[in-house]
């Protein structure tokens, strides 16, 4: 028996499928166990560089409330302030 499918379905599908290889080409690197003021020393703008692609995901993404995609798009733009490309 077939099923119908809901209009936006393929859609929600193929983002999903991008967030996932997205995901998978992110290479973080494991946190140090270190102590002291070197261990608030974070490569922030490295970490953004990475996960870029993951946030510009979410922005686009139809399940997501529109209140967390402003946040996200905040965040982003704060960032990339903060680190240019």
């Amino acid at each position: 028996m077939a099923t119908r499918k809901a209009k936006g379905e393929d859609a929600v599908f193929n983002s999903l499928i991008e967030m996932h290889k997205a995901s998978q080409k992110l290479r973080l690197p494991k946190p140090a166990a270190k102590k002291g003021p070197a261990a608030a020393a974070v490569d922030v703008c490295g970490i953004y560089s990475k996960i870029r692609p993951v946030l510009a995901l979410i922005t686009n993404f139809p399940l997501i409330p529109k209140k967390i995609k402003d946040a996200v798009k905040l965040l982003m733009s704060a960032l990339d302030t903060i680190c240019p490309s």
